[in-house]
């Protein structure tokens, strides 16, 4: 048996005893998430944050499995609550970059075009080296039709991009930028 094998029947117990606090809850989410079972550590994550935990970071790394989970899992979560937990992270650490990059996926997701780009241009002034919320705010431009938008986002990510056919994409974005820059009027 691994560890999170050996360790899921002391936290059943555990629970089953009275003692089911923030912090039981928490290492049963990260047992379930190191087991791969996603959506049951999203429900121990869920009473976890139910029970008062609410530390910004806790909230962001728990919103991040339901990001990386699959389009069927992810039916089996609510989405509205990982909205909740990315709101009171940027409610805790209105800096945080990444929670506010991950809160516009979400509504993006949704279909909410103009709160996902107010979101993602947050995420890019909390930390404009944050490559992760340049490439969204860059993508969602693009996909409004602001290519000159998209090409400074992309200058700016494509300054911090290591891989180099990345960095050669980011190029092609920078140059449809600039000729949109410079194109007529209506043409």
């Amino acid at each position: 048996l691994g560890l999170e094998d050996a360790a899921l029947p002391l936290l059943r117990k555990r629970i089953e005893l009275g003692a089911g606090d923030a912090e039981t809850w928490l290492l049963m989410a990260r047992t379930r998430r190191a087991m791969g079972a996603y959506v049951e550590a999203l429900e121990a994550y869920q009473r976890a944050f139910q029970l008062g935990e609410a530390r910004s970071d806790r909230l962001i790394y728990a919103a991040s499995l339901y990001s990386d989970l699959s389009e069927d899992d992810r039916a089996l979560f609510d989405q509205a609550e990982v909205e909740r937990w990315l709101r009171s992270a940027c409610e805790i650490d209105p800096q945080s970059a990444a929670a506010h990059g991950m809160l516009g996926d979400l509504v993006l997701a949704r279909g909410d075009l103009d709160a996902a780009q107010t979101l993602m241009r947050r995420a890019v002034e909390c930390d404009p080296g944050h490559l992760p919320s340049l490439r969204r705010l860059a993508k969602l431009l693009r996909r409004r039709g602001d290519l000159v938008g998209a090409g400074e986002q992309a200058a700016a990510a494509q300054k911090l991009e290591k891989d180099l056919t990345k960095k050669a994409e980011w190029q092609l974005w920078i140059d449809e930028g600039e000729a949109a820059k410079t194109a007529p009027p209506g043409g």
